[in-house]
């Protein structure tokens, strides 16, 4: 592995673990890590070829709310920036069709029968994503010598590594469904989106010197979070909501380069990301850096959600 990109990789990883470690302890969500934030996690040294990198967490403080562990809010936190399914949804409708018509042909089959056939029905016709029907297609497929999967032109090699990341989902899922109420959505909301910028760097080395990045308990069969650059790429997906409103501010910087910075409000917690809408008109970059010296202002925004509604930043289309 390149040195560069695993430093780059390594210093994102500390950075998402001691942001949620952080709140587990404290109830707080830090705008940026520091020494000061006094989150020991001990690190072992990596090995050769594909490794193992594994994080000694101290639990000797306990949560605030004195039940969740480290690893189930790591999960709950990580399960909240995965689109629910979208990226499966093409391959498990295509393999539902094929196995559809193998059942209408009379050949008997256990792991469908009844009532799952009608969720069959629903993921050929577009209508339903379901994980476990999902994984139970792929594992058929992966077995199977149908020419009709042959024809589809999904590889072997891709139906593993489908059937990798859904079995992942499945077992976060399965964590963190006890404890997701123990947390406040609102919480977990923030919490997602500080990390969410943090996983491209995280995610360095899948440029060059690895295919995938997993993430769980030293069990093989507890892996909870699998990433490659498809799943990246869903993380970094954003949709803009185009209706507009005001929201009064502190700008806290701004780059006039790259058009970028950080403001926070008294209608929310934290630090949140802006950028200046390239349609905005010429003066409103001045106006921005005007308001910056004032120290406080009212801005027009829009605002970028990812795929599961989470507010991930402002585009700042005038300032008054």
């Amino acid at each position: 592995m390149l040195l560069y990109e695993y430093g780059r990789s390594q210093y994102a990883f500390s950075r998402i673990l001691t942001t949620v470690e952080r709140y587990r302890r404290s109830k707080i969500i830090i705008d940026r890590v520091s020494s000061k934030q006094r989150v020991n996690l001990v690190v072992t040294a990596p090995r050769r070829g594909s490794f193992k990198l594994d994080v000694d967490v101290d639990t000797s403080e306990p949560a605030a709310d004195g039940q969740a562990t480290f690893e189930t809010l790591f999960a709950v936190v990580l399960d909240r920036l995965i689109p629910p399914g979208e990226e499966f949804s093409e391959v498990a409708t295509k393999l539902a069709k094929i196995k559809l018509r193998e059942l209408e042909s009379g050949l008997a089959d256990s792991e469908f029968p009844g009532e799952r056939v009608a969720l069959l029905q629903q993921i050929a016709d577009g209508e339903l994503y379901h994980e476990g029907i999902t994984s139970d297609l792929l594992r058929w497929a992966l077995g199977s010598s149908s020419r009709a999967i042959t024809r589809t032109e999904i590889t072997r090699e891709e139906l593993a590594r489908d059937l990798e990341l859904v079995d992942s989902d499945i077992r976060r899922k399965r964590l963190v469904e006890k404890f997701r109420s123990s947390f406040p959505a609102s919480d977990i909301d923030k919490l997602a989106a500080r990390v969410r910028p943090i996983f491209t760097e995280l995610a360095v080395p899948l440029g060059k010197s690895a295919d995938i990045i997993r993430i769980g308990s030293p069990a093989v069969s507890r892996k909870y979070y699998t990433l490659d650059l498809r799943r990246l790429d869903s993380i970094k997906h954003r949709l803009l909501d185009e209706e507009e409103f005001e929201i009064d501010v502190k700008i806290k910087n701004f780059d006039v380069e790259s058009e970028h910075g950080s403001l926070r409000s008294d209608e929310f917690k934290g630090v949140r990301r802006f950028a200046l809408d390239p349609a905005a008109p010429p003066d409103v970059k001045d106006k921005i850096i005007a308001a910056m010296q004032v120290g406080s202002a009212t801005i027009q925004v829009v605002q970028y959600t990812d795929a599961n509604g989470v507010l991930t930043s402002y585009l700042v289309r005038d300032v008054f």
